[in-house]
């Protein structure tokens, strides 16, 4: 699995980011997109539905996407629930650096991983297309 991570501080928009990809691979439909395979926003997140999990095809690759990236149990769930993926894009709140990092992979040696680290309180295009570039890099 590669692990695309989106690491930044509370509210500085890493949801928003990988929401924005999820809608530039599968248009606005969520769940009723022809490519997806699973959909959830019941009950997860802060303010509850706030945040998503979603599996789709995206031409070769089976992604996941989970946004709920301020709880550090669920983030290691998340590793867990979608460890079958081709790739996992996940929103990780920068408080757990000791938890997970770019340099700081060590029980995770398995995969390749991409770090977008975002720390401006706004949203950029930019970011969602360097996600969706690192779907597919090696």
């Amino acid at each position: 699995m590669k692990l695309i991570l989106v690491t930044g501080p509370s509210n500085c928009g890493k949801t928003t980011t990988i929401r924005n990809v999820f809608y530039k691979l599968c248009g606005r439909k969520k769940q009723k997109a022809s490519n997806v395979l699973f959909y959830n926003e019941e009950g997860i997140g802060y303010p509850l539905g706030k945040d998503f999990e979603a599996i789709i095809k995206y031409k070769t690759k089976t992604v996941a996407f989970y946004s709920m990236g301020d709880v550090k149990s669920c983030c290691v769930d998340a590793l867990i629930k979608y460890a079958e993926a081709d790739v996992l894009i996940m929103a990780l709140n920068n408080h757990f650096k000791p938890f997970l990092t770019k340099d700081n992979m060590h029980v995770y040696q398995d995969f390749p991983k991409h770090v977008v680290i975002k720390s401006e309180k706004f949203y950029s295009p930019t970011w969602v297309e360097k996600i969706i570039d690192a779907i597919f890099k090696e």
